[in-house]
C-alpha cells in the first residue's frame, strides 16, 4: 500500500472513529433528555381535578408510585449512562491511537524521502534538457509521494517561470 493510500485510509479511520465519539456523546444527551421527560409525566400523575376528587390517600398513593417511577428511572439511566461512557471513551481512545498512527506514518514518510529536485534560482544558466530532466524528476517525486499535489504544481509553476 502506497503512503498516500495509508494516509487517506488512516484518515478515514479517524474520522469514522470521531463520528463514534460524536454519536455516543449525542446518546448520553438524548438519555439524559428522555429521563427528564419520564421524570416531569411522574410528578404530574396524581395532579388536578381527578386528584382533589379522590382525595390525599390517592395523592399519597400516586406520590409514593412517582418516587418508585423515578427511582427505577434512575436506576436504568445509571446502567445506560455507565455503558456510553465506556464506549464513548474507547471510540476517544481509538481517535487517539490513529492520530498517533497517522502522526508516524507522517514522521517515517518525511524521514524516508529523498530531497525533491533542486530547482535553478536567479541567473544559473540551464539548458533545455535540464528543465526536462528536473520535470521528470518533480512527476516521479509526486508519483513516489514524495510531493504533495500542491507542492509538484507550486515547483513546476517555479519551473517555467525560470524557463
Amino acid at each position: 500500500m502506497t503512503y498516500a493510500e495509508q494516509l487517506n485510509q488512516i484518515t478515514r479511520e479517524i474520522e469514522a472513529a470521531k463520528a463514534d465519539v460524536r454519536r455516543w456523546q449525542e446518546a448520553a444527551s438524548n438519555l439524559a433528555q428522555a429521563a427528564s421527560q419520564a421524570r416531569a409525566k411522574n410528578q404530574s400523575f396524581g395532579r388536578g381535578f381527578v386528584s382533589a376528587v379522590l382525595g390525599s390517600k390517592f395523592r399519597a398513593a400516586a406520590r409514593s408510585a412517582a418516587a418508585a417511577s423515578n427511582a427505577a428511572i434512575a436506576k436504568e439511566v445509571a446502567a445506560k449512562r455507565a455503558t456510553i461512557t465506556v464506549e464513548k471513551r474507547l471510540a476517544q481512545e481509538r481517535v487517539r491511537k490513529l492520530q498517533s498512527r497517522l502522526a508516524e506514518l507522517r514522521r517515517v514518510a518525511k524521514a524516508e524521502r529523498p530531497p525533491a529536485p533542486r530547482l535553478p534560482r536567479g541567473k544559473e544558466f540551464v539548458s533545455t534538457a535540464d528543465y526536462a530532466s528536473i520535470l521528470k524528476e518533480l512527476t516521479e517525486a509526486h508519483a513516489r509521494g514524495v510531493l504533495t499535489t500542491d507542492e509538484f504544481h507550486e515547483k513546476k509553476q517555479r519551473l517555467m517561470k525560470a524557463f
